[in-house]
């Protein structure tokens, strides 16, 4: 599997996530220039892309890499242990140190 197929993937479960949760109002950022762009992968995203019309509100914004940190902490974290990682609001305190560094650095 390569990269973009799997940003793909992390990106329609955040979209089944956000439907079940019964958001109205999302926005999903990618680091990946390809899932900004709706021709990415054919068939797989358009079908992602309509899903967005559930909400009231739906953008996706293009992030620099930079600001995906906790994103590729966590997934650098479980491919070292091998496993999934779970948690709810009593989140790592590692978590809580870069989302904290990074809400200073966008000051």
């Amino acid at each position: 599997m390569n990269s973009d197929w799997a940003e793909t993937m992390a990106f329609e479960e955040g979209v089944n996530l956000s439907k079940n949760l019964n958001l109205k109002r999302v926005n999903f950022e990618s680091d990946n220039a390809n899932i900004v762009d709706i021709t990415f992968l054919g068939q797989c995203a358009k079908e992602t892309y309509a899903h967005l019309k559930a909400f009231e509100s739906a953008v996706i914004t293009g992030v620099p890499r930079s600001g995906n940190r906790l994103a590729d902490f966590i997934c650098n974290f479980v491919l070292k242990i091998n496993c999934a990682w779970v948690f709810y609001a009593n989140y790592p305190k590692e978590i809580h140190d870069i989302v904290i560094q990074d809400a200073i650095n966008e000051i």
